[in-house]
């Protein structure tokens, strides 16, 4: 008896401190001093076939400022292909169908050429700072045929899947994209899958979960990109990520700017419409 009220008197006293120092003020004001940040200037640009030069540039912000896009009105853009220099105009405008921004633009379209490159050249006047990049067109890789499985029940939702031909002779990267309706809209999409060629070679195969009804209008896209293009988007999708879950790690933007960040690429690219006028119980 007397062994087991040594025990509780020592547990109860442990209790006790615990309590007294979990009342205590223990927590402490840090401050950190960060290093002062070095904008740098951000451009967008993707060359789509038929479609006119244009592009988006601004200015980097610290992560810890005010949400903005720095303009930048003064400066220099010059899109060369083929020996000819095109210079795009300052005309700030908003894409509404893609809801995206574009500040400089012009009336050239893009041609399509496998074999010359196109360089970019931006020269900000207000900081001096001078950028360069430049891409090539990728062979498209073409959709062979697109499907639709039922899930069950002649009245339930689809899948749409895609086939098409990887080939063997070198590393591939893809992004794989079906919308429903509108190509442009986001919220549309109802896949949007980055992947290179490591799992697969020869034919392959692409799908959605089940979300299309009959009657409905899927617009499969297979974009063949380059590796640049293809880290590009999946360090934005990375870092995104980051944005609203800080629990993961912090990414870097990939890119393929000299002297910024950002991205100047080529949208090579096949595409396939499918409306939803019977579903297949087996692979077609």
């Amino acid at each position: 008896m007397k062994l087991y009220t040594k025990k509780l008197k020592k547990y109860l006293w442990s209790c006790l401190i615990i309590c007294v120092e979990m009342s205590c003020n223990l927590e402490k004001k840090v401050n950190i001093v960060l290093p002062s940040y070095q904008e740098q200037l951000v451009v967008e640009c993707y060359l789509i076939p038929g479609e006119p030069y244009q592009l988006f540039l601004s200015r980097s912000v610290a992560y810890f400022s005010d949400f903005s896009l720095p303009d930048v009105p003064n400066a220099t853009v010059v899109i060369t292909h083929n020996g000819k220099r095109d210079t795009l105009r300052y005309e700030p405008f908003f894409f509404l169908p893609a809801r995206k921004i574009y500040n400089y633009r012009s009336t050239t379209k893009v041609v399509v050429d496998y074999e010359n490159p196109f360089y970019l050249y931006i020269h900000d006047r207000e900081s001096g700072k001078e950028l360069f990049a430049e891409d090539i067109f990728l062979r498209p890789i073409s959709i062979d045929s697109v499907g639709a499985i039922l899930n069950g029940k002649p009245d339930s939702l689809s899948s749409i899947i895609a086939f098409f031909n990887d080939p063997q002779e070198s590393t591939n990267y893809y992004r794989f994209v079906v919308s429903h309706g509108n190509i442009f809209n986001p919220e549309n999409q109802r896949a949007d899958i980055l992947l290179d060629d490591r799992l697969f070679t020869g034919r392959a195969t692409l799908g959605t979960s089940y979300r299309f009804a009959l009657s409905d209008t899927a617009i499969v896209t297979l974009y063949h990109l380059s590796q640049p293009l293809f880290q590009y988007f999946r360090t934005v999708r990375d870092a995104a990520d980051f944005v609203t879950n800080p629990l993961r790690q912090p990414v870097g933007i990939a890119s393929n700017i000299k002297g910024g960040v950002g991205i100047f690429a080529t949208l090579s690219y096949d595409r396939d419409t499918l409306i939803l006028r019977k579903f297949y119980q087996n692979v077609p």
